[in-house]
């Protein structure tokens, strides 16, 4: 990581710009700065891809700069709808390289304001800023330019080709992020159905003590609040006891072996893949029919149901149209509309799994790596409670 200032940030785009070899991917609220749009349409007719999304803003459009230019080189650009402003300046070369800080892309920039831009080689943040483009992407409209440059075949068959393999990647991300997210649910699970199972007789025994100490109380004084409370203890005893029958029956099969429960992983992501519903979504039907199948695959892996999942992956590949569906769509806009949905589930996978993790079962798991452990200072903690209580009782 290293950053730049002021004056020598303009000198530093271009020297990256220049260098590029392969790809230029930028987001800009602002871009009139004629040197850089020299750079880019020469780098794009060497043969670097570029794209670039800009602010939909009377800035851009008053500015001498003819965009048109880039597109019909084959730069793909984007105007950002102004019903939300895209504020970002970053630029990402090769995949490799992120340029990203205050600077726009503008004269104002270069000459007179006070800015700064930080350079960063690290995958995982270049990573996360693909994907940022990636969501802005799906947003954005294509320049007028770049429409008519997509119109022709070659180039229109290299977008789809793109689209098309940005969506199996987004696909096997959400088939993975869904085996992790199970997966913890059902550590978590059998973590919380072992404490319960292993300290039931003594929670058993101190809800019931709590109970008698308030109902002697309450007898004794005969105050509302002491009656009240009494009433409360009885019905924390019995939803005790209901809540524990209920979630003893709830409890997941076994656990399967190693070798079957990495098969059963596979088999499901694999699944997963071919039934996802965004795979269909310019048939409603098929939609639905896949929808049913992933939660006939969700509940079969919660049961740990390897045969199950076996017989579902078989019907899936059987059903030969349902591999082509996402190859026969010709329309960008339709193959953008699916990506963005399922970008949008990518997120809503990590916020799930990120709160699973900051649950206190998780966090009991990963500072006790032997639960039983956990589970006897529990029931240590639970016994001295007891008989705490019991002295207490026995007063009365």
């Amino acid at each position: 990581m290293q950053a730049y200032f002021d004056d020598d940030i303009q000198p530093l785009l271009l020297e990256h710009i220049v260098k590029a070899q392969k790809s230029i991917v930028a987001a800009v609220a602002y871009f009139t700065d004629n040197a850089i749009f020299e750079a880019l349409l020469l780098a794009q007719k060497r043969g670097v891809q570029v794209a670039l999304i800009i602010a939909n803003d009377p800035i851009n459009h008053q500015s001498l700069l003819n965009y048109g230019l880039l597109a019909q080189e084959g730069c793909a650009l984007y105007w950002y709808p102004p019903a939300t402003l895209m504020h970002h300046k970053f630029c990402i070369i090769d995949n490799a390289l992120l340029l990203m800080g205050s600077y726009n892309w503008t004269k104002a920039a270069a000459y007179h304001n006070r800015e700064s831009l930080i350079c960063f080689s690290e995958a995982e943040i270049v990573e996360e800023f693909c994907r940022e483009f990636e969501k802005l992407l799906c947003d954005a409209q294509p320049d007028a330019a770049t429409y008519n440059f997509y119109q022709n075949t070659a180039a229109k068959e290299n977008l789809l080709a793109q689209l098309r393999a940005k969506i199996a990647a987004t696909q096997a991300e959400i088939a993975s992020l869904t085996e992790e997210k199970n997966s913890l649910e059902l550590q978590i699970q059998q973590f919380e159905l072992n404490a319960a199972t292993q300290t039931h007789e003594l929670m058993l025994r101190l809800k019931e003590i709590q109970m008698k100490i308030a109902e002697k109380k309450a007898t004794l004084t005969r105050k509302k609040q002491d009656l009240q409370h009494a009433q409360e203890k009885q019905q924390e005893f019995f939803a005790y006891q209901q809540n524990y029958q209920q979630q003893h029956q709830q409890a997941p099969s076994p656990t399967l072996d190693s070798s079957d429960q990495e098969l059963l992983r596979k088999l499901y992501r694999e699944a997963c893949m071919l039934a996802h519903p965004d795979r269909f979504a310019d048939d409603p039907q098929k939609a639905k029919e896949a929808q049913q199948i992933m939660q006939e695959l969700l509940a079969a892996r919660q049961r740990n149901d390897l045969q199950t999942i076996q017989n579902i992956l078989q019907k899936l590949k059987d059903q030969t149209a349902f591999l082509s569906d996402i190859d026969s769509i010709q329309n960008p806009d339709a193959l953008h509309t699916i990506l963005k949905r399922l970008l949008e589930q990518k997120e809503q996978l990590q916020l799930q799994i990120e709160q699973l993790k900051n649950t206190d079962s998780y966090r009991i798991l990963l500072q006790y790596p032997d639960p039983n452990q956990y589970f006897e200072l529990l029931k240590q903690q639970l016994q001295t409670q007891i008989k705490i209580l019991e002295k207490e009782l026995a007063m009365f």
